[in-house]
């Protein structure tokens, strides 16, 4: 499986409402309206990959930005990010 780049939603007036609100309340508005949303449906791209404990499969992340922290603590401890 190959995931181009995290699949963040287009900007719209409901995201832009979304990120000042997260903004004011926990300093992360575009975390909570762009980011989590985005690396969600990465994630579950690559959870279609491995469906069972014997499954195995690769999954090549090709955008740069996987490898930012703010993008990779997202990913679940039992995989690794190798660049």
């Amino acid at each position: 499986m190959i995931v181009v780049s995290p699949a963040l939603p287009q900007v719209s007036f409901e995201r832009d409402v979304m990120q000042r609100y997260y903004q004011a309340k926990f300093g992360k508005g575009f975390e909570f309206a762009y980011l989590y949303p985005g690396m969600n449906r990465v994630i579950q791209a690559v959870g279609r990959l491995i469906r069972g404990e014997t499954d195995r499969g690769v999954a090549v992340l090709v955008c740069q930005r996987f490898v930012q922290g703010q993008y990779s603590a997202l990913f679940p401890q039992i995989g690794r990010i190798r660049v």
